[in-house]
């Protein structure tokens, strides 16, 4: 049965006997995994029709139309970030050959009865009902949701949706969204993304800032939506891995400065410091990587106790944003200090530096 499911032979390569018992094969697995399904939460059911209703909100016109209320994510590894993190899922869709590495995951979202698209024991929000939570699970083959979202690939395996709601605007700081901020001793990696337009390298750097340890991502207001469709593509779905704040960048800077983080820039204008030439750094830091066109903005260059550029070969002046952020993050990653106090490659009189000194009561840190 699982050989049936998950490789699925075009029937032309089976005789007629072997076509009939992998039919009856697969049609039993799939009253099983139903079954278990609707155990674990009671709106699952099987989807055969391309015009079904339930299947509207990934049509092709309305899955390309933006969201103010709902997260639309795409491509299996996607929608299993998703349901391993916290956020309320509304629907799933995804196909049979994909259930069974997903079982565990479903398994502990689903953990409580009632189907709720949240973790097990997580609490509701105020006035938020289980109906208004319940989350549709919805199973189809691969070829009618590519029919239904005009979705045209060489392979459909790793197509599924989910569609989850937007969790609302940070009003209480950067100190509660970040883990480990309020914590001097704690360590802090945070990119911050100034002006970038493009769903794709943002998302792009997502996946790059997981990969190095971030505890957050950072964008300014004028920044592409972290949680469009696209950028959530591009980030594997691992966007649901870091809080993500949005707001005026100068402004949430100095708010970390004030946190005693070090803040610095990625720019290729005179006066940058290249990254080989700064030999350590504190173990609480912000990094901002700028537009695909115009760099960090001078207002947040400002904010910043140190401006960062990467030595690259005569005649080359920039490079691609995501490979910039890759190379800058791992740098800083390679140059933080174990206990978070040595800071050569920062200006003495930045706030994080005093902010270092002053705890080691007034006396100057040691480099190296």
């Amino acid at each position: 049965p699982f050989l049936a499911l998950r490789f699925q032979p075009p029937p032309q390569a089976l005789s007629p006997i072997h076509r009939e018992a992998a039919g009856l094969w697969m049609a039993q697995v799939l009253d099983e995994d139903l079954d278990r399904l609707r155990r674990l939460a009671g709106n699952a059911r099987l989807v055969t029709d391309p015009e079904d209703l339930v299947l509207s909100d990934v049509a092709d016109a309305n899955w390309r139309r933006p969201s103010d209320r709902l997260i639309k994510v795409e491509t299996v590894e996607a929608v299993t970030e998703l349901l391993r993190s916290g956020f309320v899922v509304e629907k799933v869709v995804l196909q049979p050959t994909q259930l069974s590495d997903l079982w565990p995951v479903l398994s502990r979202r689903f953990a409580e009865p009632g189907g709720d698209g949240r973790w097990a024991g997580q609490p509701r929000a105020e006035g938020e009902g289980g109906e208004k939570a319940r989350c549709e699970l919805l199973l189809g083959d691969g070829a009618l949701l590519s029919q239904v979202s005009g979705i045209r690939k060489s392979s459909n395996l790793g197509l599924a949706f989910a569609l989850a709601r937007r969790q609302p605007p940070n009003t209480l700081g950067l100190e509660c969204a970040v883990p480990g901020l309020g914590d001097r001793g704690a360590c802090v990696r945070i990119l911050a993304l100034d002006g970038l337009t493009d769903a794709f390298n943002v998302g792009a750097c997502v996946r790059t800032a997981v990969a190095f340890g971030a505890s957050a991502l950072l964008c300014s207001e004028q920044c592409c939506d972290p949680y469009n469709a696209r950028a959530v593509r591009s980030s594997r779905g691992l966007v649901f891995r870091l809080p993500v704040v949005v707001g005026p960048l100068p402004a949430l800077l100095q708010e970390l400065r004030g946190l005693g983080v070090t803040t610095a820039a990625a720019v290729v204008q005179p006066g940058a410091r290249f990254l080989d030439e700064v030999p350590s750094l504190p173990n609480r830091w912000a990094l901002v990587v700028g537009s695909e066109h115009f760099g960090v903005a001078d207002d947040t260059r400002e904010v910043c106790d140190l401006l960062l550029k990467v030595r690259m070969a005569e005649g080359v002046d920039s490079l691609n944003v995501v490979v910039s952020a890759g190379v800058l993050l791992h740098g800083c990653v390679e140059r933080e200090a174990s206990d978070g106090s040595r800071l050569e490659g920062v200006d003495a009189d930045c706030p994080a530096a005093l902010a270092a000194r002053s705890e080691g009561g007034g006396k100057p840190v040691a480099a190296g």
